[in-house]
């Protein structure tokens, strides 16, 4: 494997660990063009695209009904 391709894993292990790590995830847009909008969660720096911060958002909804 190429060393940059190393980098990359690296970059997304550290990523996931952000992420399953975090207690509460705040995320904002950081990146607004059409359709490859990206989000990053203020408490972990952790990074999502748009798709998963759907999905995260309708989990926090459903989960919010259930209470």
């Amino acid at each position: 494997m190429s060393s940059v391709s190393q980098r990359m894993l690296a970059d997304v292990r550290e990523n996931i660990r952000r992420l399953d790590t975090c207690t509460g995830h705040q995320f904002t847009e950081t990146d607004a063009r059409p359709l490859k909008q990206r989000y990053t969660c203020s408490a972990c720096k952790g990074e999502i695209e748009f798709i998963a911060h759907l999905w995260y958002q309708r989990g926090v909804k459903d989960g919010r009904q259930v209470q």
